[in-house]
């Protein structure tokens, strides 16, 4: 009986702190915009309209290599960018979307 108490509050408190995670990888070529807030902002172009993406965290690796915080000379520049999105549940049973750029290169 108490081992089954016991198994009951931590299925509980795992669904309440839940991580959802999307292992996939995804590619887009973008240009840097701008680092601003803790945000990483890239600008997708397309024919019809351009879409913008936000990132939010990077590899702290690919810093040192493209010092988009600092670097100003980055801003413009075309990047082929893999990152990954998590689904993450808030305390108020929010979901956000968390996207983190695990590899990037300069293609143009």
């Amino acid at each position: 009986m108490k081992t089954n108490i016991i198994v009951l509050l931590l299925t509980i408190f795992s669904v309440n702190n839940m991580v959802v995670a999307q292992d996939d990888i995804q590619t887009s070529i973008a240009y840097f915009e701008s680092y601003e807030e803790e945000e990483f902002n890239f600008i997708i172009e397309d024919e019809e309209f351009d879409e913008y993406i936000i990132f939010h965290k990077i590899k702290p690796e690919l810093l040192k290599k493209f010092d988009l915080i600092n670097d100003k000379s980055l801003e413009g520049k075309y990047f082929e960018i893999k990152y990954v999105t998590e689904i993450i549940s808030d305390d108020e049973e929010d979901y956000v979307e968390v996207l983190t750029i695990v590899s990037l290169k300069i293609v143009k």
